[in-house]
């Protein structure tokens, strides 16, 4: 009886061994298939949740993330607008605060909202206009209407950090969507549509990303 509960304790062991190699190689795979895989994989081996995560639920998790860094960052412009008396600083914290507002109240727990309802395509569209909130924030201290509103930006590494979150959840929803929905040209596409250093293969590479979206959304 005793030999008998040793060898089933080993077989939990040896099976729990397994599934964490599995788990293991879900997030590598995944990971190699985004366009920061050292993102990637730093962020979802900090989370627990990502040892019994499939393709879709490691997407959530980054999702998750990202919502918990833009509520972060929401709070920190919204506690330096308060105590800011720069009419010019205020405007542009207040374009920050509504960007980031819509982002943490509608757009990423709608990609969530749709990525738990399997429309991926809709879910990818949402998480790239979170990344437009963060860039939009960014933009602002520099692309001002009034002079006097350029400035340095002190919220570039938060906007930096919500962007690239969003990417990745982007990139890893594309990557585990089935045929016909998103082909890996258009992900490919999409991808160095962000890097390209030639503006004229950069905006040909964001039309093609854009036109793969919409016959997503048509299939």
């Amino acid at each position: 009886m005793a030999s008998l509960k040793v060898a089933d304790l080993v077989l939990l062991i040896v099976l729990l061994l397994f599934l964490m190699s599995v788990r293991a190689d879900m997030i590598d795979d995944t990971c190699n298939r985004t366009s920061d895989t050292e993102l990637c994989l730093s962020t979802l081996r900090s989370d627990p949740r990502s040892s019994t995560a499939d393709a879709k639920g490691l997407a959530h998790i980054v999702l998750d993330i990202t919502l918990k860094k833009a509520k972060d960052n929401v709070a920190q412009i919204d506690q330096l607008l308060s105590r800011t008396t720069d009419p010019a600083l205020k405007d542009v914290l207040t374009i920050c605060s509504q960007e980031y507002g819509n982002a943490t109240v509608v757009i990423l727990p709608r990609a969530i909202q749709k990525l738990e309802s399997k429309f991926d395509a809709e879910a990818t569209g949402n998480v790239e206009d979170s990344a437009g909130c963060a860039k939009t924030c960014e933009e602002s201290f520099s692309d001002g209407p009034r002079p006097e509103q350029n400035r340095p930006s002190p919220f570039t590494d938060q906007n930096n950090a919500v962007l690239h979150l969003a990417r990745l959840a982007e990139d890893i929803i594309v990557s585990f969507a089935p045929d016909g929905f998103f082909s890996k040209g258009c992900l490919e596409a999409v991808i160095r549509s962000r890097h390209d250093p030639s503006k004229v293969l950069a905006i040909f590479f964001i039309l093609h990303g854009y036109i793969c979206k919409l016959q997503c959304l048509l299939v």
